[in-house]
């Protein structure tokens, strides 16, 4: 990000320029920590899966 912040603050563009280059950055940012969100909500739902698979084992012995 402070690259980003060094190019807006040393480029001499308008300030719709500068604002389509900030809400670009953003949407990549929120297009990344979604991912990480999705992956880690996938991780957490495999995790219960076992588990309960596990849980179902004990209970039958």
């Amino acid at each position: 990000m402070r690259g980003v912040r060094d190019f807006i603050r040393n480029r001499e563009g308008t300030s719709v320029e500068q604002a389509v280059l900030v809400g670009g950055t953003l949407a990549v940012v929120a297009a990344v920590a979604s991912l990480v969100k999705h992956q880690t909500d996938n991780a957490s739902s495999v995790g219960d899966t076992a588990k309960g698979k596990a849980e179902a084992k004990i209970n039958n012995l």
